[in-house]
C-alpha cells in the first residue's frame, strides 16, 4: 500500500468534508469548506482516495509584526489509523515550515542589508494600512472582532 502526501487540489473538496465529517463527527457542508491563501494543507493519499489531512493555518500577528502558523485539523480515517499517516502528515507539514523559515531568513537579510527599501516598506505600510484595517472591518463578520478592532 503506497501513502502520497501532497498538497490539496481543488477536486479533493468533495471527499474532505467526507473526512472531515466522519474524524469530527460533524456535519460540515461544501461551502463551509474554505480553501484560503491562510492556510496550506497536505493530503495523504491511497489508491486515489484522500484518507488523511493536516492543515497548517498561517497567522499574521500585526501588533508584534510576526508571522506564525499552527497545525489544524489533523485527521485520519479510522480504517487507516496506527500505520504512520499522521506521522508522514506531520513530517512533510515540518518540511513546509523548514523551507518557510529558510526564505523568510533570507528576505530578512536582504531588507535589513538594504536602507532604501526599507523605508519604501515602512512607507507602503505606513500609507496602506487605515486602509486595510477599514476593509477588514467591512469584511469581518465577528462581532467580537469588530469591537476589539474598534
Amino acid at each position: 500500500m503506497k501513502v502520497i502526501i501532497r498538497k490539496i487540489i481543488a477536486s479533493d473538496k468533495v471527499e474532505l468534508i467526507d473526512l472531515f465529517n466522519s474524524c469530527f463527527d460533524k456535519n460540515i457542508l461544501y461551502h463551509d469548506l474554505d480553501l484560503t491563501d491562510n492556510s496550506h494543507i497536505i493530503v495523504a493519499e491511497i489508491d486515489n482516495k484522500v484518507v488523511g489531512i493536516l492543515e497548517i493555518n498561517y497567522i499574521y500577528n500585526i501588533i508584534q509584526n510576526y508571522k506564525y502558523a499552527i497545525f489544524n485539523n489533523v485527521c485520519v480515517m479510522k480504517e487507516y489509523r496506527n500505520m504512520g499517516i499522521g506521522k508522514l502528515l506531520l513530517k512533510s507539514a515540518k518540511r513546509v515550515a523548514f523551507i518557510s523559515a529558510i526564505i523568510i531568513g533570507i528576505v530578512l537579510l536582504i531588507v535589513t542589508m538594504n536602507d532604501d527599501l526599507k523605508k519604501e516598506i515602512n512607507n507602503v505600510i505606513m500609507t496602506y494600512l487605515p486602509y486595510f484595517v477599514f476593509i477588514m472591518y467591512l469584511i469581518n463578520r465577528g462581532e467580537s472582532v469588530t469591537r476589539a478592532m474598534f
